[in-house]
């Protein structure tokens, strides 16, 4: 599974967040309209827009704490995130990535 992280900073979240509503995708708007004319002729006129499914401004104000799981066929699933600091095995976690920027930064 692709993951992507983003700050949430204005800078990241304004120069991303239109190409993640654009990779959820689009959905079918349906729109009814009805006309009236002079003699009491009635018209009924249905169209059909794409819109994005979460547009930009909807994915700007998420809670902090909040993410968007992407699978390919699977709709976007908006979930709560929790840090991994409170997790039961958080020492581990944290003995494990200090090993592992250690290795990085030696080789």
């Amino acid at each position: 599974m692709s993951q992507l992280s983003i700050k949430n900073t204005p800078t990241y979240t304004n120069n991303l967040t239109p190409s993640i509503s654009n990779l959820i995708g689009e959905r079918d708007e349906t729109t009814d309209s009805v006309t009236l004319g002079d003699h009491g002729t009635r018209s009924n006129q249905r169209s059909i827009r794409r819109v994005p499914i979460l547009p930009p401004d909807r994915i700007r104000r998420l809670p902090f704490g909040t993410g968007i799981v992407l699978l390919r066929s699977a709709p976007p699933i908006i979930t709560d995130l929790h840090a991994w600091p409170s997790r039961p095995d958080a020492r581990q976690l944290a003995a494990d990535r200090t090993a592992i920027e250690a290795l990085l930064r030696h080789g």
